[in-house]
């Protein structure tokens, strides 16, 4: 019965960890508010944001280069091609999030132009 009783107790604690790493992340990537309406389940009303950078990116003929490559040199190109990206990202002073890949600069939503 004790070792079901300290079963039971791991898992709470390892679940209770888990719910904090979402909350956690949620609270890096949104403002706090809406950040804690997602984490009950709450509907989030869309806001208007003026100046916002979003970038979307696609690298063109990549299903060709797959097909043609070795699958390490898809990876060593992928590898050194973000690389630089996150390079130039440190020299702006901006992160990315690998959610969507959005952009950050001194932890606040910033027009692109006024990152360069």
């Amino acid at each position: 019965m004790e070792l079901l009783k300290r079963s039971v107790i791991q898992a709470t604690e390892a679940v209770n960890e888990e719910r904090q790493k979402n909350v956690d992340l949620l609270q890096m990537i949104f403002p706090s508010t809406v950040a804690q309406k997602l984490w009950r389940g709450e509907t989030v009303e869309p806001t208007k944001v003026n100046d916002v950078t979003m970038l979307f990116s696609d690298i063109v003929g990549f299903t060709a280069i797959c097909s043609s490559c070795k699958p390490m040199t898809v990876v060593n190109m992928l590898n050194a091609l973000y690389t630089h990206f996150d390079n130039f990202c440190g020299m702006l002073d901006v992160y990315k999030l690998s959610w969507n890949q959005c952009f950050v600069n001194n932890g606040q939503w910033k027009p692109f132009h006024q990152i360069c």
